[in-house]
């Protein structure tokens, strides 16, 4: 069946989500520390700190808190740390999908920031324009990785999950394409762990923007050929596995 469309994670795949969780826990960290708590910041770098991110819990127990006690504090020290850093789009997420448009796909953004939030980053970030549907928390009630918010968006375009590619960053994302029998290329700079996203088995893998291309390139091409002509595709160890 043709593939027609590509829905689109936001978070970790086109937008660096990584650099402003950095940023925002870092400042939870300092400022704490600023009011008298016994807190610090162990990492030095983004990649350092993805390489070693706990659950949420651990992870501020880590940085000197009681969880228990120093959630409420937590949560508005990082609700002021994501606002003075405002999310900011990979370098290359608008070649991507100028790409893909070009490949004559149809661009959809399905995501589980609130949908107001999300068209403001969209639209600040000048990509609003590349996207047939744009759909967040609030369009749907039940967030990836359920699937209710891809359906919608397949309702709205009329296709069926078989003729459609997620691409994501993330585990939740790889079993729930595979449940509904959709097509997905995980791209591994996002928060997701390279390792675990590789047991999970997807469609395909990206460790970069051009690899991606090269992906989406060679399934357009298969796409492309008569039924009778096409052969299952074979992919070198950088796409696949």
């Amino acid at each position: 069946m043709t593939l027609k469309a590509i829905v689109w994670d936001w978070e970790g795949t086109l937008v660096d989500e990584g650099e402003q969780l950095f940023q925002a826990r870092k400042y939870v960290a300092e400022s704490a520390q600023r009011i008298g708590y016994k807190t610090s910041f162990p990492y030095s770098n983004k990649q350092e700190m993805l390489e070693q991110m706990l659950p949420p819990k651990e992870e501020y127990e880590k940085f000197g808190f009681h969880f228990k006690t120093d959630v409420n504090t937590i949560k508005d020290l990082f609700a002021a740390g994501i606002n003075n850093t405002p999310a900011k789009t990979y370098t290359f997420s608008k070649d991507l999908l100028e790409f893909t448009k070009q490949l004559g796909f149809i661009n959809v953004l399905v995501s589980n920031k609130q949908k107001k939030y999300l068209e403001k980053e969209v639209q600040n970030q000048g990509l609003t324009q590349y996207f047939e549907v744009i759909l967040g928390s609030g369009d749907f009630t039940k967030l990836k990785p359920d699937f209710e918010g891809i359906q919608k968006a397949l309702d709205a375009l009329r296709l069926m999950a078989e003729e459609i590619i997620i691409i994501g960053d993330s585990v939740g994302e790889i079993r729930m394409a595979k449940t509904h029998n959709a097509k997905i290329i995980s791209v591994t700079w996002g928060l997701g762990k390279t390792n675990e996203l590789k047991e999970e088995k997807a469609s395909f893998y990206a460790t970069n923007p051009q690899e991606l291309k090269n992906v989406l390139t060679l399934i357009k091409k298969m796409d492309s050929l008569p039924q009778r002509e096409a052969k299952p595709m074979k992919m070198n160890k950088d796409y696949t596995i």
